[in-house]
């Protein structure tokens, strides 16, 4: 932490304090003596979260789908039109930061705080293990397709269609992402 103060030019406290705040959302592990550590991605820990994430993520589109308006709709496009763009030229990693903000946008159109607040819990996990299985898993013209499938629900308000794009969008995701990392783990 000393380092980490040094290259910021702030004090230890806050450091140590950010440090033991990522320790206790699971991001960072303390070894005693030897520092911090960026903590591995428990596959059992994201299946349980995936499960609880596709749910709440249908439960949202479809909430979504009454309060939406044509304008909000347009915007959504647009981020597949960028992702589509990031795709055909290679930037992935671009592409999961887009697919990141699709979704929140989701989330943020429910118009609902708490269901957001429970969701932000977990976000920053699933985003991690998405970036970090991004170059094990198949390019993500599926997803592209799924998320335009999701738009098309929305602009025909059915909320229920829109819920079962989601939470199949999320499922088949979660599975990309527990084989990846299962090859990762296997190459180590």
């Amino acid at each position: 932490d000393s380092e980490i103060s040094q290259h910021f030019s702030v004090s230890r406290t806050p450091v140590r304090e950010a440090l033991v705040r990522l320790e206790m959302d699971d991001a960072l592990e303390l070894i005693p003596r030897r520092g911090f550590y960026v903590a591995e991605i428990e596959i059992d820990d994201l299946n349980d979260i995936y499960q609880m994430n596709a749910a709440l993520d249908g439960l949202a589109i479809e909430i979504a789908a009454s309060n939406i308006d044509d304008k909000e709709i347009d915007s959504l496009e647009e981020i597949v039109s960028q992702q589509e763009k990031m795709i055909e030229d290679g930037r992935i990693k671009e592409w999961a930061k887009s697919d990141d903000e699709f979704h929140y946008r989701i989330i943020e159109l429910s118009q609902n705080d708490s269901l957001n607040k429970v969701l932000d819990i977990y976000s920053d996990k699933l985003f991690r293990a998405r970036l970090y299985t991004i170059d094990y898993r198949p390019t993500p013209k599926q997803s592209i397709l799924e998320h335009k499938a999701m738009i098309s629900c929305l602009r025909a308000q059915d909320g229920k269609a829109a819920r079962n794009v989601m939470e199949s969008h999320r499922q088949r995701a979660h599975k990309e992402i527990i084989k990846a990392l299962e090859i990762i783990n296997q190459n180590k």
